[in-house]
């Protein structure tokens, strides 16, 4: 059986490419619409094109970060200084001291404190990723497609970690929702059965009222006249045509939250507007029905959808 997929959802891969090991992840929250976001480093960033497209190709909606992190073995080579920013500072400094006698006697260079200003410790990492960069850009497109043919499987892998892990979410999701709409339609056969009633009920208390306020001022009254009244009551409060369309409402949302793949694009927007349609039928419900027991089932529903409501918002 198909299931449900939540908007939000985590997956990531690790792997080893040329340029060093990288990491992806994925990462997304509910949105009406589709909007993806990237985080790549530079030697990456000439593939977000072709990322971009196959994380459309599997995702509709949500807000969905990529981000990637590609990291290299360190080696001595990683780091070294920059002697010409080390000795500028350093040359400043004696030069500073040597403005005043006693000072310029006892200075010493405060080699500590120059190794931690902006510019004398180089990241060779970073450096060469940078200089790969630029690499990419003036190797031209097949340099580009032999990067993203080296780095698509790892992205699959992510997104198929991603896709299952909102399948997860949504397969909790729809059992709840099932529950929930079971339990309206609980409610709806309870109103079914006493909506007869209602009529009757309404016919007696008046004949009650009616024949003693009729003996108190002496007048007769046809029961002809009542069965008019009542006639006229029965018509306003028939709710017959709300309880079977809130039937097929109900029949039709468990359908397709029990197989949303026989559409052809994510169910969460039928299921937004199949859940408007349900609310109105309960408020006509409430609206037409003159029973305190009928209200009662009126605002259970009406807690159990707005429960169905916030749930769907997480919904594909």
């Amino acid at each position: 059986m198909t299931v449900l997929t939540s908007m939000t959802g985590f997956g990531e891969a690790r792997g080893v490419l040329a340029l060093g090991n990288a990491r992806i992840e994925l990462r997304a929250v509910n949105n009406r619409h589709l909007k993806v976001t990237m985080k790549l480093p530079p030697p990456l960033e000439t593939i977000e094109p072709e990322l971009d497209r196959l994380v459309r190709s599997m995702v509709k909606r949500g807000t969905l970060t990529v981000s990637v992190r590609l990291d290299r073995p360190k080696t001595a080579e990683d780091y070294r200084l920059n002697l010409t920013a080390l000795a500028s500072y350093r040359d400043q400094l004696r030069q500073l001291a040597a403005r005043d006698e006693e000072t310029a006697r006892h200075f010493v260079v405060p080699w500590d404190g120059l190794l931690r200003l902006p510019g004398v410790v180089e990241d060779g990492r970073a450096a060469e990723l940078g200089d790969l960069s630029h690499h990419e850009h003036d190797g031209g497109e097949a340099q580009e497609a032999s990067l993203w043919n080296e780095f698509q499987p790892l992205c699959i892998e992510a997104l198929e970690r991603f896709q299952a892990d909102r399948r997860r979410e949504g397969s909790r999701m729809a059992t709840a929702l099932r529950e929930l709409a079971e339990a309206i339609g609980t409610r709806v056969e309870e109103v079914v059965a006493l909506a007869p009633r209602v009529a009757d009920a309404y016919r007696d208390r008046l004949l009650e009222r009616s024949r003693v306020w009729l003996e108190q001022v002496g007048v007769t009254l046809e029961l002809r006249d009542i069965a008019r009244e009542v006639a006229l009551f029965a018509d306003r409060c028939d709710i017959t045509e709300e309880l079977a369309r809130l039937r097929a409402h109900l029949v039709q949302f468990h359908h397709l939250v029990t197989h949303p793949s026989e559409r052809d694009e994510p169910c969460g927007r039928a299921l937004e507007f199949l859940v408007q349609e349900i609310g109105r039928e309960i408020n006509t419900l409430g609206a037409k029905a003159n029973d305190l027991e009928i209200t009662r089932h009126v605002l259970t529903m009406k807690n159990l959808l707005e429960s169905i409501r916030e749930l769907i918002q997480n919904i594909e």
